[in-house]
């Protein structure tokens, strides 16, 4: 078995990405037909790595940021239902992000003075207090659900 270049790997897998069939690449650079394809193969297989790269890494939690990453960075123009299909395909799932409250050393210490303030409150105290329910109201876009891959 004779071993191909890199950069003649690289050229077959940049035909193969314009969309030319496996067949006229073959032809064009005089190598087998089964060698076009095992070469292709094993270069999608490096993309579908370097997704999962981004996602592991931290760079990005969800699909469309991993496809505006690939545009962006790699200029490889993917859709983000193929981002997704590749995750899936690497038994990767989305799930919805808990919705965490920001606690900062400042905000921790007001919470604990609070409690302690009011630490020896009893029931009649707290049934004197009047709670209200603020509620915020977004009219255009999403502000709502936001998703990350495990």
């Amino acid at each position: 078995m004779v071993r191909i270049c890199i950069e003649k790997r690289s050229h077959i897998y940049g035909l193969f990405k314009e969309g030319y069939s496996s067949r006229y690449i073959a032809k064009k650079e005089n190598v087998s037909q089964s060698s076009v394809v095992r070469i292709c193969n094993k270069a999608q297989k490096t993309d579908e790595r370097s997704v999962i790269r981004l996602l592991a890494s931290g760079k990005c939690s969800n699909a469309v940021e991993i496809q505006k990453h690939l545009k962006v960075y790699e200029n490889l123009e993917v859709s983000e239902n193929t981002v997704k299909r590749t995750l899936r395909r690497n038994r990767l799932s989305s799930c919805i992000k808990c919705k965490k409250p920001v606690l900062s050393r400042r905000t921790r210490k007001e919470r604990y003075k609070f409690a302690k303030k009011y630490l020896a409150w009893s029931v009649e105290d707290w049934c004197r207090v009047i709670f209200s329910d603020e509620s915020k109201f977004k009219i255009y876009g999403s502000d709502g659900r936001q998703y990350c891959w495990k």
